[in-house]
């Protein structure tokens, strides 16, 4: 029995190409004597690592719990195992319990560690996908242009740390999906053209500027108040998705940008969806009264 035993261990640790922590896999559904707490989380996760003494080459890594700063000693350690083993699609996500509006306080959120994939034993070569949800990100460092071949990269409610005018697009010349959303920035550019670019999706990011290169450009998706911008070179936009916010302005409305300046924008796209909200208010005169 032990020697059976001893044989699928080591065929399961070779074959195991997914790695997938939320409270789905590591909790029993139903059992109300376990605590979904982060602590048990963080134990179980630890536990199941330290039975794959070697290192799976990975296919995908998913963490999906509601953890913190606090943490970080737990998920430094996965998040390196993660690296070694060359993991293709990665997700990082610490939403789970946060309000569907709420940023969150940068102070508590996890602080992504870039530099672990650009070390002696990490790889970034293998990386098609980065989700990141929930955690800090320094821009003060050069680390996003070791994801060479990124393809997807995916931001929600990113906390970046450093001094931040613009978040500049890393040097990904494979990159083809960009979705950032409800993450506080001032603006968006692109340090050089992004041929291979096909799909935008910015949602809630209260942005001032967006400066982008992609001649390649097929789909754009931004929901924000009005705010000038560019899409140098992107002539096949096929579908754009334009959601306007309200102007900070108590009576404002968007049709004087709807009328004119969305249409220089965007002239090339081929299908263009506007959505705005109409404010319609009455100016009340006061008339003095003359005897």
């Amino acid at each position: 029995m032990g020697l059976v035993s001893h044989t699928w261990r080591s065929l399961w640790r070779s074959c195991c190409r997914k790695l997938v922590f939320t409270s789905a896999t590591m909790f029993q559904p139903g059992n109300r004597s376990i605590k979904h707490t982060r602590t048990n989380f963080a134990m179980r996760v630890n536990s199941f690592l330290r039975q794959l003494r070697t290192h799976p080459t990975l296919n995908k890594f998913v963490i999906k719990f509601g953890l913190r700063r606090k943490h970080t000693r737990h998920v430094n350690r996965w998040i390196r195992f993660c690296s070694v083993s060359r993991a293709r699609h990665i997700t990082i996500n610490f939403t789970p319990g946060v309000k569907d509006l709420f940023m969150g306080p940068a102070n508590s959120k996890y602080i992504f560690p870039l530099n672990l994939f650009s070390g002696p034993e990490g790889s970034s070569t293998h990386v098609r996908t980065l989700h990141l949800g929930y955690v800090c990100l320094d821009t003060t460092s050069s680390d996003f242009m070791i994801f060479a071949n990124l393809k997807k990269l995916t931001l929600h409610k990113i906390s970046f740390l450093g001094d931040l005018q613009c978040l500049m697009l890393p040097e990904c010349n494979s990159l083809e999906c960009l979705s950032i959303s409800f993450c506080s920035l001032p603006g968006l550019s692109t340090c050089q053209p992004l041929q291979r670019l096909r799909c935008v999706r910015l949602h809630y990011c209260y942005l001032k500027k967006i400066e982008l290169e992609a001649p390649n450009l097929t789909s754009f998706d931004l929901t924000n108040q009005p705010i000038p911008f560019v899409l140098g070179g992107s002539l096949n936009v096929m579908e754009a998705n334009i959601k306007l916010l309200a102007k900070d302005s108590p009576y404002g409305d968007n049709l004087d940008y709807i009328y004119t300046e969305l249409p220089a924008a965007l002239s090339h796209v081929h299908k263009l969806s506007i959505t705005s909200g109409l404010f319609v208010y009455d100016q009340v005169l006061s008339v003095a009264e003359s005897t």
